[in-house]
């Protein structure tokens, strides 16, 4: 690294005090405007008495101020928490915060910022604590400086940190989730133009300072409707929950920009875009996922979406992705990626009613700690082949309805199947109507406890491969149970 040799000194901080009431008005402003216009430091939260008050900073984001009534016997104080951002990318900040009293006090400050040293893309806390060494105190002001200095980096720093917006429910009655039903396309964009002849205009920012704003602009082809343009500079981020953010939009048919939506410290994707019934197709290849531990019910209804590219995605994180994609009617294809899945427990219902998926790629799924693969598969009608080889099942105890109405699938190998912990097998093979060929061959059943209607609407003459004796007489019985036709031999 080396230094550019510019240092800004900024005020930071003026506290006027009137007799028991303190006025603290912070007042600074980092941003370089010379060259070196990609050197941003700004304020971006502040905490009085542990409680977030981001609404105190203006809005150039150099200034706040608060009042306190608290300082009247000696011992009583006064705590706040300045957090300075460096939204920079090509430049570190060395920063220093020095308070200077006006006049003599029977007060005393204290400002304790553990790291002067702020790299780029990242941001530090800084906390000042006032309190009376007298009582009644001669209340004054203090002025206190913030001193940066610009460092260039010789590497590449960290990216820009973005505004968070806001967490929204299935309940969140306000902004664009009013409207969610009107909705028709969304554009998102990274940067800030207010669009002066939108309908509606909100502040979706999680810190509500207008750093995410939201513009509905109505359809003129279709009144009633609107397109929302969602602004941030730079983009915007996801808190760590970011379930149910598009869930609903029942009219929406496309999203533009999700490139500039940064889900890098998100860990719930739950219910993302459910109940999207209209949207047709969505680029989420740019999504970073390594933190998300959830993907319960993600595209959940998403009717009409033919493919959706998670290949890219990091499941490293992630355990549950049951109902991921149930009920995506078109769906024709998924690729899971080579990612690795160490801590996945659930894939319940996890193609539940793809009844057009034909191709699925889920080679790489760890699925050694799963425990519910019930209804997995269920009325995938239109699957004719999986590849299911690198399945370890040892720890999974329902299986039941697990290829319930595979109505095209006329050969099955599951001989790297470990049943022995299974508990549930109701309605595994029902209504797999072509079903010809069943590898079962490393199967035991000593656990089951429920097999109804196992094979119940099988209508070809069934073979089934078992792993010895004693499995074959349980796959026998089953089939009889069922009234299907069929052989079992056991594996050679």
């Amino acid at each position: 690294m080396k230094k550019t040799g510019i240092v800004i000194s900024v005020l930071l901080l003026a506290i006027g005090f009137a007799a028991k009431t303190a006025t603290l008005m912070i007042d600074g402003n980092s941003k370089i405007l010379t060259d070196l216009n990609d050197f941003v430091v700004y304020f971006s939260n502040v905490i009085v008495d542990g409680e977030s008050d981001p609404s105190l900073i203006n809005d150039s984001k150099n200034q706040f101020i608060f009042s306190s009534d608290t300082l009247i016997s000696s011992g009583d104080s006064q705590e706040f928490q300045y957090t300075i951002r460096n939204d920079s990318t090509q430049y570190d900040a060395e920063v220093s915060v020095e308070c200077v009293p006006n006049s003599v006090i029977d007060i005393s400050l204290s400002n304790n910022m553990p790291n002067s040293y702020i790299e780029a893309g990242s941001e530090q806390d800084g906390i000042i604590t006032i309190e009376a060494t007298d009582d009644n105190p001669d209340i004054t002001e203090f002025t206190c400086t913030l001193n940066v200095t610009a460092i260039e980096r010789t590497e590449a720093g960290g990216s820009k940190i973005l505004p968070e917006v806001m967490y929204v429910s299935t309940t969140y009655p306000e902004a664009i989730w009013e409207y969610k039903e009107d909705i028709t396309n969304i554009v998102i964009q990274d940067e800030m133009n207010a669009i002066t002849d939108a309908a509606y205009s909100f502040d979706i920012s999680a810190n509500e300072d207008g750093s995410v704003m939201a513009y509905m602009v109505e359809n003129s082809d279709q009144p009633g409707t609107y397109t929302t343009y969602i602004q941030g500079d730079g983009g915007f981020a996801l808190g760590e929950d970011g379930s149910d953010f598009f869930r609903e939009f029942s009219q929406l048919v496309t999203i533009e920009g999700l490139e500039y939506l940064d889900t890098s410290n998100t860990t719930s994707l739950e219910s993302f875009f459910r109940d999207c019934v209209s949207l047709e197709s969505v680029d989420v290849s740019h999504f970073n996922t390594s933190k998300v531990e959830t993907f319960y019910n993600m595209f959940s209804h998403c009717d009409k979406i033919v493919t959706a590219d998670i290949s890219s995605f990091d499941f490293s994180s992630a355990e549950n992705i049951s109902g991921m994609f149930e009920y995506c009617y078109a769906l024709e294809e998924i690729d899971f990626g080579s990612s690795t899945t160490p801590n996945l427990i659930s894939t319940y219902q996890l193609f539940y009613h793809c009844e057009s998926l034909k191709r699925v790629d889920i080679s790489n799924l760890d699925t050694s700690d799963v425990l519910d693969m019930s209804a997995m598969f269920s009325y995938c009608r239109s699957l004719e082949s999986i590849d299911l080889s690198n399945f370890v099942t040892t720890s999974v105890n329902d299986m039941s309805n697990m290829f319930y109405h595979c109505e095209s699938m006329a050969n099955l190998d599951i001989s790297s199947f470990d049943t022995s912990s299974v508990l549930n097998m109701t309605d595994m093979f029902r209504d797999c109507n072509v079903l010809e060929n069943l590898n079962f061959s490393n199967a035991v059943f000593s656990s089951v406890e429920s097999h109804t209607y196992m094979f119940h609407n099988v209508e070809t003459e069934l073979s089934i491969l078992a792993k010895d004796e004693e499995a074959a007489s349980w796959l026998e019985e089953r089939l009889a149970e069922d009234d299907i036709t069929g052989t079992v031999t056991v594996a050679g």
